[in-house]
C-alpha cells in the first residue's frame, strides 16, 4: 500500500470519526472501503535490482489498489490492534529496498492480530 497520501488520511478519518485509538475489529466493511478509496493511488510499475535477486513490483490502478486495500484490511482482526497501527504501519516504506531494515513496531502489532497469527 505504499502511495498513500497520509495528511489525506488523517484528515479522511477525522472526518468520519476514525480516531487512532479506534480498534480495527469495530471498522466495518463500508468505512473500510471509504477508507481505502483516499489511502490508495495508483502506482507505476518499479523494478529493483538487488544482490542475486530481481524485485518486480507490478503497476497498479487506483480502483485496484483500493480494491486490495478493503480485502487485505476487512478481515476479523484480533487482539488490540488500532487503527493508528494500521496508519503507522502503512506509512511506513524503507529507503532501500534492497535492504529494507526492519518494519516499525506497529507493523509486528498488526502481525500480531492478524486472524491465525496466534494459533
Amino acid at each position: 500500500m505504499k502511495n498513500i497520501s497520509y495528511a489525506l488520511i488523517a484528515l479522511f478519518a477525522i472526518g468520519c470519526g476514525v480516531s487512532d485509538d479506534k480498534p480495527l475489529a469495530d471498522i466495518d466493511a463500508d468505512l473500510w472501503g471509504k477508507i481505502c478509496d483516499v489511502a490508495t493511488d495508483a502506482s507505476d510499475a518499479a523494478t529493483y535490482e538487488c544482490e542475486g535477486f530481481t524485485i518486480e513490483i507490478e503497476a497498479v490502478t487506483a480502483e485496484q489498489a483500493a480494491a486490495d486495500c478493503v480485502t487485505g484490511s476487512n478481515i476479523a482482526w484480533t487482539g488490540d490492534c488500532t487503527f493508528g497501527d494500521w496508519r503507522e504501519c502503512n506509512d511506513w516504506s524503507p529507503a532501500d529496498f534492497c535492504d529494507p531494515g526492519d518494519p516499525p513496531a506497529a507493523c509486528t502489532t498488526l502481525a500480531g492480530c492478524i486472524p491465525g497469527a496466534a494459533e
